[in-house]
């Protein structure tokens, strides 16, 4: 069984565009039948709902939100050893020139600590990630 670390990217590729893509449907039907497992950090969980407050409304974000709660994707809060490996990798892979955000730490970090096998996400700043594979969207 497949263990994916969800990226916010991934949810509002996969909720927002009128055709996702292929993978992303194919993982999401995964983990809702049970054949894989999905989490995501709930840092990414707040960077997901301020895509959607933008892109919709604050009302339509908070309902995407339980949605989420409610879907077999697990929420995991940040443990004070996920706050310090987020520390580690952004200092790793953010310089002057090429940033890393966060969200990308804290998602990089959970999914270290979650033994995930991919991180699915649409984000640009994961392809210099060496840890985990990517599946980008």
């Amino acid at each position: 069984m497949a263990r994916y670390c969800i990226d916010a990217t991934a949810l509002v590729i996969y909720i927002n565009e009128e055709k996702p893509g292929k993978d992303i449907q194919k993982i999401m039907k995964e983990i809702e039948t049970d054949k894989s497992s999905g989490f995501m950090s709930s840092v990414n969980l707040a960077e997901f709902h301020r895509a959607m407050t933008r892109i919709f409304s604050e009302d339509k974000a908070d309902k995407y939100v339980i949605w989420l709660k409610e879907s077999k994707i697990i929420i995991i809060p940040p443990s004070l050893e996920i706050a310090i490996l987020a520390s580690v990798k952004k200092q790793k892979y953010a310089s002057a020139k090429e940033p890393f955000a966060w969200g990308d730490a804290f998602c990089l970090a959970t999914g270290i600590e979650y033994d995930a096998d991919f991180i699915i996400t649409d984000d640009p700043e994961f392809e210099k990630v060496k840890e985990i594979p990517i599946i980008f969207i």
